[in-house]
């Protein structure tokens, strides 16, 4: 879907006037805060083609919340097992 250049900086107006209040939500829903930074960020990049088609932009925080919540509960019943946290690399040399 093609976003119109009026709707483009009114979403860009509305992501940096409610960042702040979207990454609290998102914190309330997922504990670390790089995922919580990760949440809001896939919410943004679902939202933004729909976002012309949320005829009233004072609910636009609920809308964002519900996919914030969607995500996560996605995230949570698909995890991607491609990635492995390791503090350190293990030793390479074989003894």
């Amino acid at each position: 879907m093609i976003v119109s250049g009026a709707a483009v900086l009114e979403f860009e107006d509305y992501v940096r006037a409610r960042q702040d209040a979207l990454l609290r939500s998102a914190r309330r829903l997922v504990p670390d805060p790089t995922d919580a930074q990760d949440l809001v960020q896939t919410a943004l990049a679902r939202t933004y083609p729909r976002w012309e088609g949320i005829a009233d932009k004072s609910l636009a925080d609920a809308y964002m919340r519900r996919v914030m919540i969607n995500t996560r509960t996605e995230w949570w019943c698909n995890p991607q097992l491609d990635e492995v946290h390791a503090g350190e690399l293990p030793d390479a040399r074989f003894e």
